[in-house]
């Protein structure tokens, strides 16, 4: 189909990383038009067991990603006048 496609090794727990995906994705195809928040992870356990780093991992990843990766591609889309943002959850979220 022609379709330019890449890879990025972002770690979605680490704002840099988010801000340089963007950075890429836009050098690469001229713009984000749409960007599709829907990284996620889990991790169960009782209250009392349940580790603090994983607390940490999953709200960075769960609900932090989705707002470091949308604060990077706005500007573009404001500049261009055009973008989506769709915010997908598991049931988890």
């Amino acid at each position: 189909f022609k379709v330019k496609a890449e890879y990025s090794s972002a770690d979605m727990s680490k704002p840099a990383d988010i801000a340089a995906m963007v950075r890429q994705a836009e050098e690469s195809f001229g713009g984000v038009d749409i960007l599709i928040n829907n990284a996620g992870i889990q991790f169960t356990a009782r209250t009392e067991n349940f580790p603090a780093e994983k607390w940490d991992a999953i709200i960075a990843i769960n609900l932090s990603a989705a707002f470091h990766a949308t604060k990077a591609a706005l500007p573009g889309m404001i500049e261009r006048n055009f973008g989506r943002i769709v915010n997908i959850a598991s049931v988890h979220g």
